[in-house]
């Protein structure tokens, strides 16, 4: 009788700590994803204050360019072609930056996110295994 009472204590014991292992797992996995939220929002911040640099620098330019057209006699007919391709090539740099910088972003969380199911799964097949171990049998 005390045998069996001792066993039935030593399974709840056992029943708690692996309850209380796999709510410290769960959190630690919240806690990890959280940062890796709040360091991502951080990227695309500076993300975002860097296009912000970029966007007055280009203002400023255009603003100066402005200032040296209305000064400055007209340009002839080559030297316009001439400003209009160079114009077309950045803007045709600056869509391929963009679409780089959008599948970088993309490819990167598709990488954490990869890698975080796996852990999940591999955590999962233990906590698996161990309830076999334990119970000696598959539970669901």
């Amino acid at each position: 009788m005390v045998d069996m009472f001792q066993g039935n204590v030593i399974t709840s014991y056992l029943f708690w700590i692996l309850v209380v292992t796999g709510l410290l797992l769960l959190a630690l996995v919240v806690i990890i994803y959280l940062s890796k939220i709040k360091t991502r929002r951080e990227i695309i911040k500076s993300k975002e204050l860097e296009l912000e640099r970029k966007k007055l620098e280009f203002m400023g330019k255009r603003m100066l360019l402005q200032e040296l057209k209305e000064s400055s006699k007209a340009p002839s007919d080559t030297e316009r072609e001439q400003l209009d391709a160079i114009q077309m090539d950045n803007t045709i740099l600056t869509k391929k930056i963009m679409h780089m910088m959008e599948e970088m972003d993309k490819r990167g969380k598709r990488l954490e996110l990869g890698a975080d199911t796996a852990k999940m799964v591999m955590t999962m097949r233990e906590i698996k295994e161990k309830e076999r171990q334990l119970f000696g049998r598959d539970i669901d």
